[in-house]
């Protein structure tokens, strides 16, 4: 009986991977992004920390390091041709060191992606949510040792940032530090 019930699950996962399901595509992501580090520094240890699959481009958070090093934050844009999936476009951040939080900002096809991570004393958050001057507002929910991606549609200046913790107890932040850089292309379609 046992056995019958572990090839069942081994089925179900194979299919839901086959399918192409978001299990099966973070899979295949974070197979993307492993080989993108190892062709670009084979000493380098890349972990992902957060992926964000969307209509406009499946993303992907990585921190990487080199040995004895600062690690680097990567925000990665994922596409698919014919051979897999691929590492097309690379945005640098900057993890917190100094101050607790730093939001990474690229703009991309008419849309602003928030990006960053958390210092170690401040992964009690679960949640943050950005005001922009244009009235729109944006969250996301934060998973501890996690980063975070936020897609918003729009191009306006950050507002307000607001942290959430798992009670919903609200911590504005005062002139939060905020990194604006841009997509490189790392590989042609």
């Amino acid at each position: 009986m046992k056995k019958l019930i572990y090839l069942l699950l081994l089925f179900i996962f194979v299919f839901l991977l086959l399918s192409g399901c978001s299990l099966g595509n973070e899979y295949q992501i974070k197979k993307a992004v492993r080989n993108y580090y190892k062709k670009i520094n084979s000493a380098a240890d890349a972990k992902v920390i957060g992926i964000k699959l969307s209509n406009m481009e499946n993303l992907s958070l990585a921190e990487y390091s080199k040995k004895g090093k600062e690690p680097v934050l990567d925000l990665l844009m994922i596409n698919k041709d014919s051979q897999g999936y691929f590492v097309f476009k690379s945005a640098s951040g900057l993890k917190p060191s100094y101050t607790d939080t730093i939001l990474n900002k690229v703009n991309y096809d008419n849309n602003t992606v928030i990006f960053g991570t958390f210092k170690d004393k401040n992964e009690k958050y679960t949640g943050v949510s950005i005001s922009y001057s244009d009235g729109k507002k944006f969250t996301a929910n934060i998973k501890k040792g996690q980063g975070f991606i936020i897609i918003c549609n729009t191009l306006s200046s950050i507002k307000n940032v607001t942290l959430y913790d798992s009670k919903k107890n609200e911590t504005p932040l005062a002139n939060p530090f905020i990194n604006e850089t841009k997509f490189l292309i790392v590989r042609n379609q």
